[in-house]
């Protein structure tokens, strides 16, 4: 579990550092995945309320990396998206981290640690969506 914090950490320090809060961070990555997600599946996944998801979605639809598109199968919804410059920053901290989880385990493939990576973060979106914050 060290490990996992200690990756989260970074991730919400480099998150930081490139001007995101670490929900606005998480919810970047959320939106990330293949398909990206409605507004109401993001905010149970990030324990959110409608309005406070609201105000992140904004902003970073108005930082440039997301966007909004209309729901495939129902007309009353939207998705959002992530462009090119939001899987280019959810990429390169991503990246870093699997090269920082490559570092902690030493001799690894980069399948291994790739696959590592995937574990941690689906454990971590796993946590948060069934493990109520403190």
């Amino acid at each position: 579990m060290d490990l996992m914090r200690t990756m989260v950490l970074l991730g919400s320090l480099d998150a930081e550092r490139r001007g995101f809060s670490k929900t606005a961070f998480r919810a970047l990555l959320c939106i990330a995945d293949p398909g990206g997600a409605t507004p109401s599946e993001l905010a149970q996944r990030l324990d959110l309320s409608p309005g406070t998801l609201t105000s992140i979605a904004e902003d970073l639809i108005e930082s440039g990396h997301v966007i909004r598109v209309a729901h495939p199968t129902d007309g009353r919804s939207h998705v959002l998206q992530v462009t090119g410059s939001g899987a280019a920053v959810a990429a390169e901290v991503l990246g870093g981290l699997t090269l920082t989880l490559g570092s902690a385990l030493g001799p690894s493939s980069t399948s291994e640690i790739r696959d590592l990576a995937l574990l941690l973060n689906l454990t971590n979106r796993l946590l948060n969506q069934y493990v109520p914050p403190k």
